[in-house]
C-alpha cells in the first residue's frame, strides 16, 4: 500500500491490517495464529490494543521512547547480553491491552555513544526468556536486511515516477522480481559456489551473462551463454538443473555454449 509522504507510520497500520484481512479472507481461528511483529513507528498503544482485540498476537516495540526511559530508570537489575552495549530487564510495571502480555525493557549503547531504551511488547506468552523476546523482535532485522538488497540489487533505491499508479505497479514488478530471485537462489544455487550471493550479486554477475534463447513453437529449445565470459559454464551447470528435474523439459533442452 501507498500512502502520501506526510502519511505516518501510525495511520498506515490498521488499514494495512484490514487490507491484508480482505486479501487473505482470514477468519478469526486464522488470526489467532498470525503475529504481527511491528517496530517502534506502529506501536502505540492505540494500535497494539486494536491488534489484540482484533484477535492477533503480537511482537511489537513501543511507541513511546520516553515511557521507556522512565521506567529503565525504575528497573533495579540488569542482563548484559552484550558486554558493555545491551542491557535487557522486565519492565517494573504492565500496560492494560485487555489481555496478558509480557513486556522487556531494552537499552543500549549507540556507535556515538547515546544511551537509548525500548519497550519489547508481546502476548506471546510461551516465550520464558528476556533473550528470547529480545530475539524474536529483532529477527525483524532480516526482512529490512532482504529490502536493502533488492534495492540495491534492482537498483531502485530511488523511485523516479511521481505517478501514484507507477509507484505501486513498481512496488508490485519489485515484489515478482523479489519471489523469483529468492526461488533462484534457493533452488538452484544453495549447493553451488555462488551459494553466498545476494540479489546484488546474482543480477550483476549470473543474470548478466551475454547470451541467448532459443525457441520453437513457444517452447524453449536451447540457452546459449557466451563461451568466453567466465561464469558460462558454471551457469550452464546450474540452469541445466532447473530442466533435469522434469524429464519432459530434458529430453528437449540442450544447453551450449557459443
Amino acid at each position: 500500500m501507498l500512502y502520501p509522504g506526510n502519511y505516518t507510520s501510525l495511520e498506515a497500520l490498521i488499514p494495512a491490517v484490514m487490507s491484508t484481512e480482505e486479501f487473505l479472507s482470514l477468519t478469526p481461528d486464522q488470526r489467532d495464529r498470525i503475529v504481527w511483529r511491528t517496530d517502534g513507528g506502529f506501536g502505540s498503544d492505540v494500535n497494539l490494543h486494536w491488534l489484540i482485540n482484533r484477535g492477533y498476537h503480537i511482537m511489537a516495540k513501543g511507541f513511546s521512547w520516553k515511557r521507556a526511559s522512565a521506567w529503565a530508570r525504575r528497573v533495579p537489575d540488569w542482563l548484559e547480553v552484550e558486554p558493555g552495549r545491551r542491557w535487557l530487564a522486565w519492565a517494573p510495571a504492565q500496560l492494560d491491552f485487555g489481555q496478558p502480555t509480557q513486556i522487556v525493557v531494552a537499552r543500549w549503547l549507540t556507535p556515538k555513544g547515546i544511551l537509548r531504551h525500548a519497550l519489547y511488547i508481546t502476548t506471546l506468552l510461551d516465550l520464558p526468556w528476556l533473550t528470547t523476546i529480545a530475539t524474536s523482535y529483532n529477527g525483524r532485522g532480516a526482512a529490512e536486511v532482504e529490502i536493502g538488497s533488492d534495492k540495491a540489487g534492482l537498483n531502485i533505491s530511488h523511485r523516479r515516477s511521481q505517478s501514484m499508479l507507477a509507484q505501486e505497479a513498481l512496488i508490485l514488478l519489485a515484489d515478482l522480481a523479489h519471489n523469483l530471485l529468492a526461488w533462484f537462489h534457493r533452488d538452484l544455487l544453495l549447493e553451488t559456489r555462488f551459494a553466498g550471493y545476494g540479489p546484488k550479486r546474482i543480477i550483476q554477475q549470473l543474470l548478466c551473462i551475454p547470451g541467448e534463447l532459443v525457441f520453437d513453437d513457444h517452447s524453449l529449445v536451447e540457452v546459449r551463454l557466451k563461451q568466453s565470459h567466465p561464469l558460462a559454464e558454471p551457469m550452464l551447470d546450474i540452469l541445466a538443473r532447473l530442466w533435469d528435474e522434469d524429464e519432459t523439459l530434458a529430453s528437449f533442452v540442450k544447453f551450449e555454449t557459443e
